[in-house]
């Protein structure tokens, strides 16, 4: 751990993108532990069955991101050139465009979930108390959803003035407080309801402490009408719809896969589903979230395009993708061996066995992916959005075309052979990002 630790420190130093990717990778190791605290609890309280109810309630969550239009990353990189610029004017108003864009589509999503109520739970084929569950959560959650992607878009905004460490306290702290008010519900007896109010009031109190930062940073409330720039609202538009594509094809893999294992395995296999996927993306977080930082700073750079900070960036690059290899074999080669040993610790009575090999083939496909990490964030902090696009087509369109082909050819479904597709769709969509990175790269060489 200390030589990794040095590595990080060698790497980023102690300047804002080092404390950006730092506070990310400190940030996730304690959200690991808040959801390793958690699963136990709702699993105690609730059962496989009721939790599965509530994570099948979540795939609303997702979906409902559809609407965010790929505003938020395209926040991130607008506000990053705006304040480069230290034009705090532009940056106000792509937080009010932003505002208006999501209100505007989450009001219509919570209208389709409505009108759709019935025809949404008849796809999960679940017995009539629990579809009664679900359809009386569907329209709250909704609800929820398009608060939700306002209070991510205040994130993005600090995250875009280049406090992506601030951005991600208040991620964490979102966090703790969504787990700790709903274990508080749980004990006292609520159940399924726990877990929404505790979620609401959580993004509730995180909203108005975002909102406290980015006054103190800039000075000025952050939402201003102004029509007399209408580029911005096109900017935000255009780069936003390009990360539409990219985020919509992302968010579809999860509930997709949730909906298959529930109609064709059963509703009870859907947490052991959402335990190894999960756990698996927690471990990766350990190391990916940190190369988050890169977003903002590229899009700053690609900005000015000055030949110092350009290679300066390059150089930081090169080293991440040492602390890849080091880091992910540092965490994942022992999770790997003593996976069994630890999961039993973990769940107690409510370990199954079936969660070894799924976890373990999950273990495979993020390591996997994680080697694409600082490519793919170094492509999307340079505005290339089409090779985002590609790489989410490729692992999306693999998995979703795998798993409909092995339903087609009459082979029994497992929780094992969803797993191991995921596997599978990661690894050309690892190599593309890193090609096109690279490709990136040498362009900007023989620029200089």
């Amino acid at each position: 751990m200390k030589k990794i630790t040095n590595v990080l420190f060698k790497a980023f130093h102690t300047d804002q993108l080092g404390r950006n990717f730092l506070s990310g990778v400190g940030c996730t190791a304690v959200n690991v532990v808040v959801s390793v605290l958690s699963y136990p609890l709702y699993l105690k309280f609730l059962g496989f069955e009721q939790y599965g109810i509530w994570l099948i309630l979540t795939i609303v969550l997702s979906l409902a991101q559809i609407g965010n239009l790929g505003i938020k990353p395209a926040l991130i990189k607008l506000v990053a050139e705006e304040f480069g610029r230290n034009n705090i004017r532009k940056v106000r108003i792509y937080m009010t465009n932003s505002c208006i864009l999501l209100i505007l589509m989450g009001v219509f999503m919570v209208f389709i979930v409505h009108v759709g109520n019935s025809d949404i739970v008849s796809l999960f084929n679940l017995s009539s108390k629990n579809s009664q569950i679900v359809s009386t959560f569907l329209v709250p959650i909704g609800i929820l959803s398009i608060f939700v992607m306002l209070v991510e878009s205040l994130n993005a905004g600090i995250s875009g003035l280049g406090r992506m460490d601030l951005s991600n306290y208040m991620l964490l702290i979102n966090r703790i407080l969504t787990v700790s008010l709903s274990v508080i519900g749980l004990y006292m007896g609520f159940g399924i309801k726990a877990l929404f109010v505790g979620a609401s009031l959580s993004y509730l109190l995180v909203c108005g402490v975002t909102l406290f930062i980015f006054v103190r940073i800039t000075g000025l409330f952050p939402f201003m009408l102004d029509f007399r720039d209408p580029s911005c609202f096109k900017r935000l538009l255009t780069f936003g719809s390009g990360m539409f594509g990219t985020m919509l094809l992302n968010i579809i893999v999860n509930p997709f896969n949730k909906l298959i294992i529930t109609r064709y395995i059963g509703l009870s296999f859907v947490p052991v589903y959402e335990i190894a996927f999960n756990g698996s993306m927690q471990i990766r977080s350990l190391v990916e979230s940190g190369f988050r930082a890169f977003v903002p700073e590229v899009s700053k750079l690609s900005a000015l395009y000055s030949h110092e900070e350009i290679k300066h960036l390059k150089d930081i690059n090169e080293r991440a993708n040492r602390i890849i290899v080091v880091a992910g074999c540092f965490l994942y080669l022992p999770l790997f061996i003593l996976c069994e040993q630890l999961l039993r610790i973990w769940l107690g009575s409510s370990f199954e066995y079936i969660l070894l090999p799924v976890f373990r083939l999950f273990l495979g496909a993020t390591f996997f992916s994680l080697l694409g990490v600082p490519s793919y964030y170094f492509i999307l902090g340079m505005g290339k959005v089409s090779y985002c696009f590609m790489f989410n087509l490729i692992q999306t369109g693999g998995n979703v075309i795998l798993l409909t082909g092995l339903i087609f050819s009459g082979l029994d479904l497992s929780v094992t052979y969803v797993a191991f597709i995921s596997l599978v769709s990661v690894i050309p969509s690892t190599i593309y990002v890193i090609n096109r990175k690279t490709m990136i790269i040498s362009t900007i060489n023989v620029h200089k």
